[in-house]
């Protein structure tokens, strides 16, 4: 797969360090194109042991048709904390916040450390919602839809 938006340097990897993941720009753009449904009518499906993703039903390409609001803006705020704090708000109004970052190269998902990231190229995942067993930011971990 090859990305308009997507550094030479990207593009030359290959294998495990490949990234066949698309741009935040990318993704906007075809949020705007064609929608996304509410992550319940379209579970994730990552650990099928299949390498195809049948087609949607018709009423959840509609349910997806009619959100197809987005553009890219920075998470305000002066600081981290601040611009942490606005995320968490608009995801307990439930509004998915989709987000770039630089992705990590790893052999397993398991074995994944985001502190490790690459960043030269954005990644972009979708934020769905956070745990914060405490309700103390630090302890706060995202749940995000690749």
């Amino acid at each position: 797969m090859k990305s308009i938006n997507r550094p030479a340097s990207a593009n030359a990897r290959t294998g495990e360090d490949a990234d066949t993941g698309f741009a935040l720009t990318e993704v906007v753009t075809a949020l705007r194109s064609y929608g996304v449904p509410l992550s319940s009518s379209m579970p994730n499906t990552m650990r099928r042991l299949s390498n195809t993703v049948d087609d949607p039903p018709e009423e959840v390409i509609a349910e997806g048709r009619a959100r197809t609001q987005g553009s890219v803006h920075r998470a305000p705020g002066r600081d981290n904390a601040t611009r942490l704090n606005n995320i968490v708000q608009a995801l307990n109004t439930g509004l998915p916040i989709t987000i770039g970052t630089g992705w990590p190269q790893f052999h397993n998902a398991r074995d994944a450390l985001l502190d490790t990231q690459n960043p030269s190229y954005d990644h972009a995942v979708t934020l769905v919602g956070y745990r914060s067993p405490t309700g103390r930011l630090e302890d706060t971990t995202f749940i995000f839809k690749n």
